[in-house]
């Protein structure tokens, strides 16, 4: 692969270099857990004995080889001193041959350099230190921009608010979630209480009419529940975070029980319950293990 990279948002090509990876791994590198008895073969696999019930991961690493090339060898230590300064610190590393996938990681290696041919060539090893999991340049909630690099031929919508806006009504709710991504992700629900009106003890009410007593919120997947009684204003339920908020940010934390979850790649279903009606946004940025393929998502029907 000889093709170039952005790191905190800035290409190789204006520092004139060329790139060539060494080494990219498919797959990071599972966090082990093993309890080996005497009197027993092989070993116990503790790995994902965990509230998620799956395994985590170590950092991954990218190593790259870097080329320089000047027609003397002050320029070439010129380049040279430029590429060190921008190399330096943590951001944002996007590959040209992997323009889908986002990774969040630092430049780890000794920057050092023997210079070849009379002085023209530079020649860097170089060492990036990445988090495990790669995560697309867009959200949900604001859907694919210009410049998030998606291919204009891939099988993604540009609006996807009919996937991931739901219109609930006063009751229980089934929610198709798709997760357009290969690997788990803990998305940011947002509930908004509007003007749909229902009848409550005979009195004709909007959603964001409803008292505070009066407006709850259950979320449930799996064998996982996350309960929110006596909501004052619309609420944001961050599974990443583990907070729970309203609109402005003030803390519901006392108003919840349950517990916070995650959800797998492909599809899953939620069931939401809702003491007045309202909308929910789900505001995720998808996940990837090594790399996107939008064209196999399976997006069955719209709840819009």
């Amino acid at each position: 692969m000889r093709k170039g990279f952005t790191f905190k948002n800035r290409h190789s090509g204006k520092f004139g270099i060329l790139m060539k990876t060494r080494s990219r791994r498919l797959i990071p590198e599972a966090k082990s857990c093993f309890y080996t008895a005497p009197l027993m073969d092989g070993s116990y696999d503790f790995s994902a004995a965990n509230n998620a019930g799956r395994e985590f991961y170590n950092d991954r690493v990218f190593e790259l080889d870097i080329q320089m090339t000047a027609s003397r060898l002050d320029e070439l230590e010129r380049k040279c001193a430029r590429a060190a300064s921008w190399l330096t610190g943590s951001g944002e590393l996007v590959f040209d041959s992997m323009p889908l996938a986002v990774w969040t990681g630092r430049f780890v290696s000794e920057l050092s350099f023997t210079p070849e041919r009379h002085g023209k060539k530079a020649v860097i090893s170089a060492v990036f230190q990445a988090r495990p999991i790669g995560r697309a340049s867009f959200t949900t909630g604001s859907g694919i921009r210009l410049g998030d690099g998606v291919p204009l031929d891939s099988d993604i919508p540009l609006d996807m608010s009919a996937y991931f806006e739901k219109r609930l009504a006063h009751g229980e709710n089934e929610i198709d979630f798709v997760n357009l991504g290969d690997f788990y992700v803990r998305p940011v629900l947002r509930f908004c209480f509007g003007d749909t009106k229902i009848t409550l003890a005979e009195q004709t009410v909007t959603g964001a009419e409803i008292t505070a007593a009066q407006r709850n919120i259950t979320i449930t997947c799996g064998d996982s529940k996350i309960m929110l009684e006596g909501i004052a204003a619309d609420a944001v339920v961050d599974l990443e975070k583990y907070v729970v908020t309203d609109g402005s940010g003030n803390s519901f934390m006392n108003k919840m029980q349950g517990r916070f979850f995650e959800l797998p790649p492909g599809r899953s279903t939620l069931s939401v319950y809702v003491s007045a009606p309202c909308t929910l946004v789900i505001d995720y940025a998808p996940q990837t293990i090594y790399d996107f393929d939008f064209s196999s998502i399976d997006w069955g029907e719209t709840g819009a």
